[in-house]
C-alpha cells in the first residue's frame, strides 16, 4: 500500500496507477474507496474494459446487482468476449433470478474457456435453480475433475445428490469436503441433514 501511495503521489492522474491502486483497495476490502478510484480511472479512460468489469464485480459484492449488471454490460459493449466480464455477468444474473440468461452467459464463458472452474460450478448452481438436477450434477462433476479439492463444488454436488434421494452418495461427498475443510459449518450442517435422512441421527 505504501508503494502504491508513492506511485499515486508521483502520478496522480495516471489511469494505470489509479487502476492498480483500486486493485489494492479491493483486496483490502475497502470497496467504496475502490469504486471511487475506478470512477477516476473511467473519467480519464472511458473505454477501460477492465475498470468497468472490476467496478461491476465490486458492486456485486456490495449487493448492488442492477448497477453491477449495467457496468458489466458496458464492459462487454467495449469487448464482447471479455471472459471475466462474461463470468461476472452470469453471476449477477443468477443472483437476480434470471437463470436462463445466466446459463447462456456461462455457456458463452465455457465455449471460450472450457477449463474455467468457477464457471462450471456456477453453471451447476443455475441448473439446480432450474430443477435440471442431472445436468447440475454433470457440471459439478466437471468442476471436480478440474479441481478435486474445490469444497464449494463438493458441497453443491452433495446437496444435489441429497435432493435426488441419493443420501449415501451425498454423505460420502460431504465427507470428502470435510477431509479438506473439517470446520466448514455449512458442510457439517448439510452432512447432518443427510445422515438424518438415512436414520443415522447418532452420527449426525
Amino acid at each position: 500500500l505504501r508503494l502504491m501511495m508513492g506511485a499515486l503521489k508521483a502520478r496522480p492522474k495516471s489511469p494505470e496507477v489509479l487502476f492498480n491502486y483500486s486493485l489494492v483497495l479491493n483486496a483490502l476490502g475497502r470497496y467504496h474507496e475502490a469504486l471511487v478510484t475506478l470512477d477516476l480511472v473511467l473519467s480519464v479512460k472511458r473505454r477501460s474494459v477492465e475498470a468497468q468489469n472490476n467496478r461491476g464485480a465490486i458492486l456485486e459484492k456490495l449487493g448492488r446487482d442492477e448497477e453491477a449488471l449495467e457496468c458489466l454490460d458496458r464492459a462487454l459493449a467495449i469487448k464482447a468476449g471479455h471472459i471475466d466480464a462474461l463470468y461476472n455477468r452470469g453471476s449477477v444474473l443468477r443472483k437476480l433470478g434470471r437463470y436462463e440468461e445466466a446459463l447462456k452467459c456461462l455457456d458463452h464463458v465455457l465455449a471460450i474457456k472450457p477449463d474455467y472452474i468457477k464457471a462450471h460450478n456456477n453453471r451447476g448452481i443455475v441448473l439446480e435453480a432450474l430443477d435440471r438436477r442431472d445436468e447440475a450434477l454433470a457440471s459439478y462433476e466437471r468442476t471436480l475433475a478440474l479441481d478435486p479439492n474445490f469444497v464449494e463444488a463438493l458441497n453443491n454436488r452433495a446437496n444435489t445428490l441429497h435432493k435426488l434421494g441419493r443420501h449415501e452418495e451425498a454423505v460420502a461427498c460431504y465427507e470428502q469436503a470435510l477431509a479438506i475443510d473439517p470446520r466448514h459449518a455449512e458442510v457439517l450442517n448439510n452432512r447432518s441433514n443427510a445422515l438424518s435422512a438415512l436414520g443415522r441421527q447418532r452420527e449426525a
